[in-house]
Formats: C-alpha cells, sequence, structure tokens
C-alpha cells in the first residue's frame, strides 16, 4: 500500500517511544459508545460504518447522532459524567496491542519505551486508566506512563509517537518529534488497513536504523563493527 507522504514521516534513527493508550492500545471510544447505549456499536470495532468520519475527533457528536430518535442528548459535560472509572479500567485491548509493542521493544528495546496518555479533568478517569495499565500491560511497562498534556512537551528529534489523534501527532511533529498516526474513522486515514499500514511503518524504521549502523561503520573498525550488528541482531530477537 502506498503511504500518504504526510504521514510516511519518520525519518531517522528513533531512541525513544511514547505511545497513547486509549483508540491505540485499546477500543475505549467504541466501548465508551456502547455504554452509554448505542447499540449498533458490535464488537467494538473500529469500523467506516459505525464511527462516520464526518464526526472526527469527537465522540459527544458521534453518540448524539447514533443516539437520534431515541430522545437522548448529551452535552460534553453529561456524556463525560456518565463514563464511569469501570468503563476507563475495562476497556477491551486493541487488535493493534501486542504488534505495536513487540515493534517497539525490537526497535529500541523495553527501557526506551513508555505510554503517553492525556486523562480528562475527573479523577475517575485518572484511577481508571491507572488501573488499565497496571492490569493489562506486561511488567516491564506497568511503571513507565506519562500522564497529562500537552503531549508536545516531550517530543524531541529521536522520539517517536504513536497517536490516534490528528492534533497530537501534528503538534508533535511541529515541536520537532517524529510520529505515526494510527488509523482509525475520526482522523485523516480512516479507510486505511490499520495493520498493515502499521507493519509499513515499522518496517521504514527498522531500515533507517539499519542505515545508521552502516553510517556508524566508517568510522569503525570491520570486525569490530560487524560483530556489534550481530550482537545488536541477536538482542532484539531476545527482548
Amino acid at each position: 500500500m502506498k503511504l500518504r507522504k504526510k504521514e510516511s514521516r519518520p525519518s531517522m534513527k528513533i531512541n525513544r517511544i511514547f505511545i497513547d493508550v486509549d483508540d491505540v492500545l485499546n477500543k475505549f471510544t467504541m466501548y465508551a459508545l456502547r455504554s452509554v447505549g448505542c447499540k449498533s456499536v458490535c464488537g467494538f470495532t473500529f469500523s467506516d460504518s459505525v464511527y462516520n468520519p464526518t464526526w472526527k475527533y469527537d465522540i459527544v457528536r458521534a453518540v448524539n447522532n447514533m443516539l437520534m430518535g431515541t430522545g437522548v442528548k448529551y452535552t460534553r459535560k453529561t456524556f463525560w459524567d456518565s463514563i464511569s472509572r469501570e468503563v476507563w479500567s475495562t476497556t477491551p485491548y486493541s487488535d493493534e496491542f501486542r504488534p505495536i509493542l513487540r515493534h517497539c521493544r525490537v526497535l529500541v528495546g523495553k527501557p526506551k519505551v513508555a505510554l503517553l496518555t492525556k486523562p480528562i479533568d475527573d479523577p475517575e478517569c485518572w484511577a481508571g486508566k491507572c488501573e488499565w495499565i497496571r492490569s493489562r500491560c506486561p511488567p516491564w511497562l506497568r511503571n513507565r506512563y506519562f500522564l497529562g498534556q500537552p503531549k508536545k512537551f516531550l517530543a524531541a528529534p529521536d522520539s517517536l509517537l504513536i497517536d490516534d489523534s490528528d492534533k497530537n501527532y501534528d503538534d508533535w511533529i511541529a515541536a520537532g518529534g517524529q510520529a505515526i498516526l494510527v488509523p482509525r474513522p475520526w482522523n485523516r486515514l480512516h479507510g486505511y488497513d490499520t495493520a498493515e499500514y502499521i507493519e509499513q511503518c515499522f518496517r521504514n524504521l527498522n531500515r533507517i536504523k539499519r542505515n545508521s549502523w552502516l553510517d556508524e561503520s566508517l568510522n569503525s573498525d570491520p570486525l569490530v563493527f560487524t560483530c556489534g550488528m550481530e550482537r545488536k541482531s541477536f538482542d532484539e530477537l531476545n527482548q
């Protein structure tokens, strides 16, 4: 699949990765919509036929369209007030949860991967997110997270953000970082095959990483450098 040039952003070696939680590692939006009575949400699948891309990144607009004709109408406050701590803490994994964590481990190693999530202004949300991380993430990642905003404060040329929000993606790149936008119905990559897109992004990142090893060889003893590359490859396979 040919990628849009604008989204084919990563262009230098990555040393740190920050992964968004909601709607990247889990299915929060679809799960939350179902929790307030949107019966058209079945299986919590990210689908353009269920979540209309014209609703953009506006879950309140989405819920009111889905519940049209039922007599139920939410404001931003009443919707978020209806999302309990239990919803935040029990949201199902996304299909991309395991592939993304595997790719990140291989690319930079576990110590250089962290979660980066932006809670709403509600203690129940903060608590629920922390519970989700502690109960759903592998042990090596459970204490490696940042909560708060704006995310762009952590952007750097060698740092990668993986997120589903157009705004977070654009802000991170504008602040000097690199980013992968995960295709979802509400962002500009809606309609893309998410699994294939992510695979291709990480193939590109690994190619950049390999090229950086070749650049290092210019100032290294050839035998030492070759042994180093073999060692790195072995370590990646065993992370």
